[in-house]
């Protein structure tokens, strides 16, 4: 007696059908995956190349503008009300912004979202290492648009509030140890982060305070193409 068949033929070609459909199915997305990929390396790669280049037209407007005694043109602001010569070099004082809070009914991730707004007003950047990339361009591009007499207080004033923020970063992590002595919530892995990547952006404005003082944006670009600043190498 002929064994009874487990399944019809109308059956059977519907599941050859799925075998089919899902093969083909794991091949096309392993292939997107593989083009999202190189699409995403030659994105970066681009990137670099842009980024590296605006840097050195930057520095060459800087010496250009430089050598022929370039002035920016008085606004007519300020002829009305002109300041004084001391006016110029005046270090900008650092307005401490009001302390958070810390208590056993205090949101830390509210409390985590509101650090990453005094540093970035749009909230907490996906790629830091983009964000201190941009940030390298425009401490360049700033040099070639006013002198560093006036920058320096601007980026000392900077670094005293990115300072601020890893201070209350800190207050944060003490309470989550508080609440989590194990450490292993995933408010401990967001408060570390804010914390790690706030020192890495002080540094960037410390060592670019530092280079500039000492040989300029040629020394400090000089610097980066050799890939010798710290925050270069963070992980």
């Amino acid at each position: 007696m002929a064994r009874p068949k487990k399944y019809s033929e109308e059956e059977a070609r519907l599941a050859r059908l799925k075998s089919k459909r899902d093969y083909y199915c794991r091949c096309v997305n392993n292939s997107f995956c593989i083009i999202l990929y190189i699409c995403q390396e030659v994105k970066e790669w681009i990137m670099s190349r842009n980024l590296k280049s605006e840097r050195k037209k930057a520095l060459q407007r800087y010496h250009d503008g430089k050598e022929a005694g370039k002035t920016r043109a008085p606004s007519s602001r300020s002829k009305s009300c002109p300041t004084r010569p001391n006016d110029v070099t005046k270090p900008i004082e650092h307005v401490q912004a009001p302390l958070i809070l810390l208590n056993s009914r205090t949101s830390l991730k509210t409390a985590i979202a509101a650090i990453w707004t005094r540093v970035f007003p749009e909230g907490e950047p996906v790629d830091m290492q983009q964000v201190l990339e941009k940030r390298f361009s425009q401490l360049l591009t700033q040099c070639t648009d006013e002198p560093w007499a006036n920058l320096r207080p601007k980026i000392v004033n900077e670094i005293k509030h990115v300072d601020n923020a890893i201070t209350e970063s800190t207050k944060i992590r003490q309470e989550a140890w508080k609440r989590d002595p194990t450490g292993n919530s995933f408010i401990h892995n967001k408060v570390k982060r804010l914390t790690r990547e706030l020192e890495a952006y002080s540094g960037l404005l410390f060592e670019a305070r530092v280079w500039l003082d000492d040989g300029g944006s040629a020394k400090l670009l000089h610097l980066y193409d050799g890939r010798q600043l710290f925050w270069q190498h963070r992980r």
